[in-house]
Protein backbone atom coordinates (compact mmCIF):
# COMPACT_ATOMS: atom_id res chain seq x y z
CA UNK A 1 0.00 0.00 0.00
CA UNK A 2 2.89 2.70 0.81
CA UNK A 3 4.54 1.64 -2.76
CA UNK A 4 1.02 2.38 -4.47
CA UNK A 5 0.18 5.64 -2.71
CA UNK A 6 2.91 6.92 -3.18
CA UNK A 7 3.51 6.21 -6.96
CA UNK A 8 -0.25 7.21 -7.54
CA UNK A 9 0.20 10.29 -5.91
CA UNK A 10 3.04 11.72 -8.05
CA UNK A 11 1.10 11.39 -10.58
CA UNK A 12 -2.19 12.93 -9.21
CA UNK A 13 -0.62 14.39 -5.68
CA UNK A 14 -4.70 15.39 -4.38
CA UNK A 15 -5.39 11.86 -4.40
CA UNK A 16 -7.09 10.63 -2.07
CA UNK A 17 -7.47 7.08 -0.50
CA UNK A 18 -9.99 4.92 1.07
CA UNK A 19 -8.31 1.94 2.84
CA UNK A 20 -11.39 0.02 3.18
CA UNK A 21 -11.38 0.84 7.05
CA UNK A 22 -7.82 0.09 8.10
CA UNK A 23 -7.02 2.31 10.18
CA UNK A 24 -3.66 4.28 9.48
CA UNK A 25 -2.00 7.03 6.95
CA UNK A 26 -4.02 5.76 3.93
CA UNK A 27 -7.64 6.23 5.39
CA UNK A 28 -8.38 10.00 4.13
CA UNK A 29 -12.04 9.05 4.26
CA UNK A 30 -14.23 6.10 5.48
CA UNK A 31 -17.41 4.05 3.35
CA UNK A 32 -20.43 2.75 4.89
CA UNK A 33 -21.41 -0.13 2.69
CA UNK A 34 -25.14 -0.22 1.90
CA UNK A 35 -26.76 2.28 5.05
CA UNK A 36 -26.37 5.88 5.82
CA UNK A 37 -25.07 6.41 9.62
CA UNK A 38 -28.05 7.55 11.79
CA UNK A 39 -26.52 11.24 12.90
CA UNK A 40 -23.49 11.61 9.89
CA UNK A 41 -19.79 10.73 11.00
CA UNK A 42 -17.20 12.72 12.43
CA UNK A 43 -14.70 12.68 9.91
CA UNK A 44 -14.93 12.44 6.04
CA UNK A 45 -17.68 9.31 4.43
CA UNK A 46 -18.86 8.40 1.53
CA UNK A 47 -22.35 5.61 1.38
CA UNK A 48 -21.57 3.14 -1.05
CA UNK A 49 -24.94 1.94 -2.19
CA UNK A 50 -26.19 -0.08 -4.95
CA UNK A 51 -29.09 1.50 -7.28
CA UNK A 52 -30.04 -2.46 -7.57
CA UNK A 53 -30.00 -4.99 -5.28
CA UNK A 54 -26.37 -6.57 -6.70
CA UNK A 55 -22.84 -4.56 -7.06
CA UNK A 56 -22.61 -6.27 -10.48
CA UNK A 57 -25.50 -7.10 -13.16
CA UNK A 58 -27.88 -9.34 -12.22
CA UNK A 59 -30.12 -10.70 -14.58
CA UNK A 60 -34.26 -9.09 -13.59
CA UNK A 61 -32.83 -7.28 -10.33
CA UNK A 62 -35.24 -5.33 -8.71
CA UNK A 63 -33.76 -1.06 -8.81
CA UNK A 64 -34.95 1.14 -6.44
CA UNK A 65 -37.19 4.37 -6.92
CA UNK A 66 -35.98 7.39 -7.84
CA UNK A 67 -38.03 9.15 -4.86
CA UNK A 68 -35.60 6.50 -2.59
CA UNK A 69 -32.59 7.19 -4.08
CA UNK A 70 -33.04 11.15 -3.91
CA UNK A 71 -34.17 10.84 -0.39
CA UNK A 72 -30.99 8.66 0.23
CA UNK A 73 -28.99 11.59 -1.29
CA UNK A 74 -30.31 14.71 0.47
CA UNK A 75 -30.42 12.43 3.85
CA UNK A 76 -26.98 11.38 3.51
CA UNK A 77 -25.51 14.87 2.66
CA UNK A 78 -27.37 16.46 5.18
CA UNK A 79 -25.51 14.54 7.71
CA UNK A 80 -22.15 15.61 5.51
CA UNK A 81 -21.43 12.52 3.69
CA UNK A 82 -20.52 11.73 -0.05
CA UNK A 83 -23.06 8.98 -2.14
CA UNK A 84 -21.39 6.93 -4.34
CA UNK A 85 -24.41 5.00 -6.30
CA UNK A 86 -22.93 1.48 -8.48
CA UNK A 87 -24.86 0.20 -11.55
CA UNK A 88 -23.36 -2.91 -12.86
CA UNK A 89 -23.31 -3.00 -16.39
CA UNK A 90 -24.99 -6.05 -18.00
CA UNK A 91 -22.32 -8.16 -20.22
CA UNK A 92 -22.82 -6.33 -23.21
CA UNK A 93 -21.36 -3.46 -21.09
CA UNK A 94 -24.33 -1.46 -21.42
CA UNK A 95 -26.93 -0.50 -18.31
CA UNK A 96 -30.18 -1.78 -17.62
CA UNK A 97 -32.95 0.24 -19.68
CA UNK A 98 -34.31 0.72 -15.67
CA UNK A 99 -31.14 2.22 -14.76
CA UNK A 100 -31.07 4.85 -17.77
CA UNK A 101 -34.35 5.50 -16.78
CA UNK A 102 -33.72 6.36 -12.80
CA UNK A 103 -30.59 8.45 -14.34
CA UNK A 104 -32.86 10.55 -16.37
CA UNK A 105 -35.03 11.24 -13.49
CA UNK A 106 -32.37 11.93 -10.92
CA UNK A 107 -30.99 14.46 -13.82
CA UNK A 108 -34.09 16.07 -14.27
CA UNK A 109 -34.21 16.46 -10.39
CA UNK A 110 -31.29 17.63 -10.31
CA UNK A 111 -31.43 20.44 -13.30
CA UNK A 112 -33.89 22.24 -10.22
CA UNK A 113 -32.15 21.36 -7.18
CA UNK A 114 -28.27 21.29 -8.25
CA UNK A 115 -27.81 24.59 -5.80
CA UNK A 116 -28.98 22.70 -2.90
CA UNK A 117 -26.33 19.66 -3.05
CA UNK A 118 -23.13 20.81 -4.85
CA UNK A 119 -21.25 22.70 -2.30
CA UNK A 120 -23.56 22.81 1.06
CA UNK A 121 -22.44 22.14 4.42
CA UNK A 122 -24.02 20.12 7.49
CA UNK A 123 -26.37 22.59 8.79
CA UNK A 124 -26.90 23.58 13.21
CA UNK A 125 -29.07 20.12 13.05
CA UNK A 126 -29.27 17.80 9.90
CA UNK A 127 -33.05 16.93 10.24
CA UNK A 128 -36.39 17.38 11.67
CA UNK A 129 -38.19 14.03 12.43
CA UNK A 130 -38.35 11.61 9.38
CA UNK A 131 -39.11 13.81 6.85
CA UNK A 132 -37.56 16.82 6.80
CA UNK A 133 -33.50 17.83 6.30
CA UNK A 134 -31.31 20.64 6.05
CA UNK A 135 -28.32 22.22 4.94
CA UNK A 136 -26.69 25.14 4.30
CA UNK A 137 -24.43 27.29 1.53
CA UNK A 138 -20.65 27.16 2.17
CA UNK A 139 -20.44 30.89 3.09
CA UNK A 140 -23.74 29.81 5.50
CA UNK A 141 -25.83 32.76 3.55
CA UNK A 142 -28.70 30.34 2.13
CA UNK A 143 -30.44 28.19 4.20
CA UNK A 144 -31.78 24.64 2.28
CA UNK A 145 -34.91 22.86 3.68
CA UNK A 146 -35.78 19.35 2.02
CA UNK A 147 -39.24 17.96 2.72
CA UNK A 148 -39.48 14.22 1.56
CA UNK A 149 -43.33 14.55 1.39
CA UNK A 150 -45.26 17.28 0.07
CA UNK A 151 -47.44 19.10 3.16
CA UNK A 152 -50.94 19.32 3.52
CA UNK A 153 -50.84 21.59 6.24
CA UNK A 154 -48.24 24.36 6.63
CA UNK A 155 -44.97 23.29 7.64
CA UNK A 156 -43.19 23.81 10.79
CA UNK A 157 -39.38 22.74 11.57
CA UNK A 158 -37.32 23.23 14.62
CA UNK A 159 -33.33 23.49 15.13
CA UNK A 160 -32.24 25.74 12.35
CA UNK A 161 -32.86 29.42 12.43
CA UNK A 162 -33.98 32.26 9.50
CA UNK A 163 -32.58 35.69 9.11
CA UNK A 164 -35.74 38.14 10.20
CA UNK A 165 -35.75 39.59 6.29
CA UNK A 166 -35.02 36.50 4.72
CA UNK A 167 -36.56 35.73 1.38
CA UNK A 168 -38.19 32.00 1.34
CA UNK A 169 -38.95 30.32 -1.99
CA UNK A 170 -39.19 26.85 -3.36
CA UNK A 171 -37.00 25.53 -5.68
CA UNK A 172 -37.87 25.60 -9.44
CA UNK A 173 -40.56 28.71 -8.32
CA UNK A 174 -40.33 32.59 -8.22
CA UNK A 175 -43.23 32.23 -5.73
CA UNK A 176 -42.28 33.72 -2.19
CA UNK A 177 -43.30 31.51 0.52
CA UNK A 178 -45.27 33.34 3.57
CA UNK A 179 -43.40 32.49 6.78
CA UNK A 180 -43.36 33.20 10.25
CA UNK A 181 -41.30 32.66 13.43
CA UNK A 182 -42.91 31.28 16.87
CA UNK A 183 -40.44 30.86 19.06
CA UNK A 184 -37.80 28.03 18.28
CA UNK A 185 -40.06 26.60 15.79
CA UNK A 186 -40.70 28.57 12.17
CA UNK A 187 -44.58 28.06 10.41
CA UNK A 188 -43.84 27.97 7.02
CA UNK A 189 -47.11 27.98 4.19
CA UNK A 190 -46.75 26.33 1.01
CA UNK A 191 -49.40 26.57 -1.58
CA UNK A 192 -50.94 23.25 -3.16
CA UNK A 193 -49.88 24.57 -6.75
CA UNK A 194 -46.23 24.49 -5.71
CA UNK A 195 -46.39 20.27 -5.62
CA UNK A 196 -46.05 19.96 -9.67
CA UNK A 197 -42.72 21.18 -9.06
CA UNK A 198 -41.39 18.10 -8.72
CA UNK A 199 -42.30 14.76 -8.05
CA UNK A 200 -39.74 13.55 -5.65
CA UNK A 201 -38.21 16.04 -2.79
CA UNK A 202 -39.19 19.62 -2.65
CA UNK A 203 -36.57 22.51 -1.53
CA UNK A 204 -37.34 25.16 -0.32
CA UNK A 205 -34.71 28.15 -0.07
CA UNK A 206 -33.86 30.65 2.51
CA UNK A 207 -31.51 33.86 2.15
Amino acid sequence: MPLLVKNARAKQPGLIVVDREVPGPYQNYLTPEQHIPDTGLPYPWETCMTMASSWSYSPNDVYKPTKEILKKLVDIISKGGNYLLNIGPRPDGEWSDTAYARLREIGQWMQTNNSAIYNTRTNTVFGDGDNIRYAKSKDGKTQYIYLFEFPTNPVTIHGISIAKNARLKMLGSDQPLTWQQKGDAINITIPAALKSVTNYVWVLKAE
